[in-house]
Formats: structure tokens, C-alpha cells, sequence
């Protein structure tokens, strides 16, 4: 392969040679192309990924109960910190926490659940589907997961 900078062309060339019975055959592929202006490299900024599953809570009319669901919070760009979570919009009768907050993000790959929602459905709870939001904090960086819980009868 060679450049030549006066007519900004980039020749390149391979080569096969290949023996077949004590005789050497030979190929030469050629191409020549226009050289382009250098490219930067694609660098992503430091940041995080935040991921937790779509909520489904079973409601029990004889008690409360209990359901965890994983929150997955990775690194970009070599981003290092800790993410502090909140939910907001929980409907009545339910109520949620987590069970690590602030939050490391996952160190291995794929990202493994750094913590846990914990949603609590009391019998109270009316029956439906409800958006709510779960928002990461990190610095001047911030994530909103806009998900959903169902409460079925």
C-alpha cells in the first residue's frame, strides 16, 4: 500500500502466491482510491445506560405484597460514579424503594443489576396499568426510564 501525497491517491495492493506441484502461481490484486480528509475517531462521551424491565405487580386483595425488579446501570465512555435513584408517579396504594441508593454502575459485561426496585402493592391498590417514571442522577447527568406498573384484580 502506498499514498501519494501530489495526487491524493491510496494504492493498494495484495498478493496470493500459492504452490501446486513444485509450481509457483501468483495473483496481484490492485485498487486505487482518493484519499479523504482524516476522520476523528467515534468517542462517546463519559455517561451511563440505566435499564429496568416493563413493572407487572399481582394484586392481592387479602394483603400487601412485595415484587423486586432489577435495575441495570452501566458505564459509557469509561464513566465512573455512583447514580442516586428516585421513582416518581407511583400510583395510590403502591410504594417503591431501592434496595442500593445511590447506586454503583455494573462493572461486568454484559451489565449485571446493580439494585433492585422494590414495589410494594397493598390491597387498597385499584386494578390498571399506571406510568411512573424512574430517574438516575449522577453528577450533571440525568436519566429518566419512563416504564409502567399493572395491578391486576
Amino acid at each position: 500500500m502506498r499514498f501519494n501525497p501530489r495526487t491524493r491517491k491510496l494504492v493498494l495492493a495484495s498478493a496470493i502466491v500459492a504452490v501446486a506441484g513444485g509450481a509457483i502461481a501468483s495473483s496481484v490484486n490492485a485498487a486505487t482510491t482518493t484519499a479523504s480528509p482524516p476522520v476523528a475517531p467515534l468517542v462517546k462521551a463519559p455517561d451511563f445506560s440505566m435499564h429496568l424491565p416493563r413493572l407487572r405487580a399481582a394484586h392481592l386483595r387479602t394483603g400487601g405484597k412485595t415484587i423486586k425488579y432489577a435495575i441495570t446501570l452501566a458505564s459509557i465512555g469509561g464513566y465512573s460514579g455512583v447514580v442516586t435513584l428516585s421513582a416518581n408517579g407511583l400510583p395510590a396504594g403502591t410504594s417503591g424503594s431501592f434496595t442500593v441508593n445511590p447506586a454503583p454502575l455494573s462493572t461486568t459485561v454484559p451489565p449485571s443489576p446493580t439494585s433492585y426496585f422494590m414495589l410494594t402493592v397493598a390491597p387498597t391498590a385499584v386494578p390498571g396499568t399506571y406510568p411512573f417514571t424512574v430517574t438516575g442522577l449522577s453528577g450533571s447527568l440525568t436519566h429518566t426510564f419512563n416504564t409502567a406498573v399493572e395491578i391486576f384484580p
